[in-house]
């Protein structure tokens, strides 16, 4: 991604908007990896608090986001 020019991010965030503006990641995937790494600080901070079944249930349900983020940036590579 070094070729991109993307620049430095000013917030972790700021990566997922800079990706989808240079057509590595659609906008909707964008907005997709901004809840996982929500997910992932959640589970990280509140680590005794989490409810497993529902975080199972959630991370099975979304297994499908992987595959998506793994097409859209082979087929931006591929450009």
């Amino acid at each position: 991604m070094v070729g991109l020019r993307l620049g430095l991010p000013g917030e972790e965030d700021d990566l997922f908007e800079r990706l989808s503006r240079h057509g590595a990641i659609s906008t909707p995937m964008a907005a997709t990896l901004r809840r996982m790494k929500g997910l992932r600080n959640h589970l990280v901070s509140a680590y005794g608090r989490i409810n497993d079944e529902i975080v199972f249930e959630a991370v099975r349900g979304r297994l499908g986001d992987f595959d998506a983020f793994k097409d859209e940036v082979l087929a931006f590579l591929k450009r």
